[in-house]
């Protein structure tokens, strides 16, 4: 296999302090034909991320990642093919101006950092349908705010708050595997006076009183995310 794992780094700021913030991304790059056979990218980043495990099927991004840190540290990279065995990549993530990089891959996950944003709520054995979702979301150009966005180094709990501190509208998304995290989220939600929907995650064994607060919509964990972001963006209270 000839694939080769590159990056691109940049400073993002120091919030207010000694450490220095960056953004960065990683994909998959070589010949069209390999990457053509690659069915999805597992990366294992730094196990103080909120979700150290991610997966990327984007061939379009050429399975393109994007976070942010304030240290370096080893990614390893699972290369799921289409057919035949898997196959792993190392690559270092260097934080640095003149960082070893390449062109950046095509970038349809993430959107201008200016435009509207919307806020996910979920339990984390929901990921997969949420990341179906934001990518769908991301591929229309529509800016989408995770747990996995906090920062390295940052508590999640202020992590998450300056995310929905940034947000125009939120999705909690409700099944049975919900709790106290979710339900604490969505009460700051109401304290900063955000605009609130629910995704409903087949049938509830338990319903939460705060349903009846919120618009739910009911949706199934196989449904297809392009059609579950349409559902966001026709509740949508502001344009989006």
């Amino acid at each position: 296999m000839s694939l080769e794992i590159f990056q691109t780094s940049a400073l993002k700021d120091t919030r207010g302090g000694r450490r220095r913030y960056w953004d960065w991304s990683v994909w998959l790059d070589g010949p069209g034909d390999e990457l053509d056979a690659v069915d999805r990218v597992e990366y294992r980043l730094h196990p103080t991320f909120a979700r150290p495990i991610r997966t990327v099927a984007d061939r379009v991004s050429k399975f393109r990642l994007d976070g942010s840190a304030w240290g370096e540290f080893r990614i390893r990279v699972i290369v799921h093919k289409k057919a035949g065995e898997p196959e792993e990549l190392v690559h270092w993530l260097h934080l640095e101006v003149d960082a070893p990089s390449k062109e950046p891959a095509p970038l349809r996950s993430m959107a201008h950092r200016d435009a509207p944003a919307i806020f996910f709520s979920y339990a984390s054995v929901d990921g997969e349908l949420v990341d179906g979702i934001v990518t769908a979301l991301r591929n229309r150009g529509i800016r989408c705010l995770v747990g996995d966005d906090v920062p390295m180094g940052v508590s999640l709990a202020s992590g998450i708050e300056a995310l929905i501190e940034q947000a125009d509208f939120a999705v909690a998304v409700i099944s049975d595997a919900y709790g106290g995290w979710i339900e604490r989220e969505i009460e700051l939600l109401r304290r900063m006076d955000k605009p609130l929907a629910a995704l409903v995650v087949g049938e509830l064994r338990r319903v939460p009183a705060f349903l009846d607060e919120m618009k739910a919509l009911p949706v199934r964990a196989d449904e297809a995310p392009e059609h579950i972001a349409d559902m966001l963006l026709s509740v949508a209270p502001v344009p989006i």
